[in-house]
């Protein structure tokens, strides 16, 4: 007969993590790791009921870890230089983290940049926390930027094996903050990327078309052999912000105020018509 028996084996590999200032506002994580150790508990005999296996119990007698050092000396060759190779993949991993990137639509931009600014590395697991640096390339005259977003600058949370106010146990977690996500609306919509000129999509309107909309009132404004180009624009009065649930999609992009603005040349001249007002929550499936 054949038969292994249960075995234990134990392999460590020490891997260090650091957050380390870049001397340009951000950070950097050094990554270092020592080769893996294995360790295998004494291998009984695994033959019965022959010739070998008496042959086998007499080693194992002599020496109870016999079969043990025959395979460590196998495996242990195959483990050296792992450190230094795991390492440089956490390492290109963890670089990948530091992402400076433009958005464009239009003549509109905006610029992000993602550093590493929090680093937790202890019995629970690992925590990474991103800050995040935002900037328009212009602010758009499509809306009033004021002052900006309001900021609560919160702590980082404390992490326990249970999502917040549940009971369900998890293995790996996106956390979002909202300031970041209402920072980041905030810019897109001062800089003028959510001030969308409609005829850019290919989306061809004229005058004839709201004018069996609207009626004889509005047809006389304008002449119905040669209708003219309407413009649509949207213009939100207001920044949209995160909204977070706990049913549903759990985050929802509320716009507040968002307008589309209808215009058309009149007179030489080219008039806003009419606004549509926009209300919703995006991500909401009712909306």
């Amino acid at each position: 007969g054949v038969e292994l028996p249960t075995t234990s084996v134990v392999v460590n590999l020490n891997l260090a993590l650091a957050l380390v200032p870049d001397g340009a506002g951000g950070n950097t994580i050094t990554v270092s790791a020592s080769d893996p150790t294995i360790t295998i508990s004494p291998i009984g005999n695994p033959l019965s009921d022959c010739t070998l296996a008496s042959a086998i119990g007499t080693l194992l007698g002599q020496d109870e870890e016999a079969i043990s050092k025959l395979l460590l000396s196998f495996i242990e060759p195959e483990l050296a230089g792992l450190g230094a190779e795991v390492e440089t993949a956490v390492a290109d991993a963890l670089d990948s983290l530091l992402i400076e990137t433009d958005f464009s639509l239009g003549d509109s931009t905006l610029g992000i940049s993602l550093y590493p600014s929090e680093l937790r590395l202890d019995e629970t697991g690992l925590m990474l926390g991103l800050s995040a640096a935002i900037a328009p390339g212009t602010i758009s005259s499509c809306g009033e930027p004021g002052e900006g977003t309001t900021v609560a600058n919160p702590e980082w949370p404390t992490l326990s094996e249970r999502a917040w106010d549940s009971s369900l146990k998890y293995d790996a977690a996106l956390m979002l903050n909202k300031d970041l996500l209402d920072v980041l609306l905030w810019n897109v919509w001062a800089s003028g990327l959510l001030c969308v000129d409609v005829a850019t999509l290919g989306v061809p309107l004229d005058t004839g078309l709201f004018s069996n909309l609207f009626g004889e009132s509005f047809a006389a404004l304008f002449d119905p052999a040669n209708p003219s180009p309407v413009g649509v624009i949207t213009a939100p009065v207001a920044p949209p912000t995160a909204v977070f649930y706990d049913d549903g999609a759990p985050i929802r992009i509320a716009l507040n105020d968002f307008g589309l603005d209808f215009s058309a040349n009149m007179d030489d001249r080219d008039l806003r018509l009419f606004r549509v007002g926009v209300l919703a929550e995006v991500g909401d499936h009712r909306t």
